[in-house]
């Protein structure tokens, strides 16, 4: 179980990242589309910024306890969950079990 104090570490760690990400961006820009739509959120994220590997861990830690089975399937949040190595990359890892697939390219 992870402690309110690593959580906390993660969260501020994640938060300095998002700021330097939105600091990166001028005023002009902040009405434009982003290619969400044609990309998956791993490959756009991963474009924009380095990825935390413990920041991962704790969202599938987090994932395989709060996601659901009904929130998975078409016309849901979430796909049936992407078979993925148990030794692959943690990011890999949390693209999968978020129904993803960590393999796919825009």
């Amino acid at each position: 179980m992870t402690s309110d104090a690593d959580t906390i570490a993660l969260l501020e760690r994640a938060l300095d990242q998002t700021a330097g990400l939105i600091a990166a961006i001028d005023d002009g820009q902040a009405g434009l589309a982003t290619p969400c739509a044609g990309w998956d959120v791993r490959a756009l994220v991963g474009h924009l910024a380095g990825l935390d590997p413990a920041l991962a861990e704790h969202g599938l830690r987090w994932g395989r306890q709060m996601l659901r089975p009904e929130f998975r399937g078409p016309d849901k949040a979430f796909g049936v969950e992407v078979p993925v190595p148990d030794d692959a990359p943690v990011y890999d890892r949390l693209a999968g079990w978020f129904g993803r697939d960590p393999g796919w390219t825009p």
